[in-house]
């Protein structure tokens, strides 16, 4: 499997209770599909060089003043 489908299947598929993949899921995945072991900041700078971007949820105070 290439990496690019193992990241299409998204991490649910994994039986991880996230909808979204992170550094340290990444390279847990890795591991699992093919027993090399990265560390998660490494995992990060090659997404990156892959051309994937860091999404970061926005937070929002529901009770809060506009």
């Amino acid at each position: 499997m290439k990496y690019w489908e193992i990241l299409e299947t998204g991490p649910v598929a994994y039986s991880l209770n996230t909808g979204v993949w992170t550094s340290p899921i990444i390279s847990h995945v890795i591991y699992e599909e093919f027993n090399v072991k990265y560390h998660p900041g490494h995992v990060h700078k090659m997404m990156k060089n892959f051309g994937f971007s860091v999404q970061r949820p926005m937070t929002e105070l529901i009770r809060a003043d506009k």
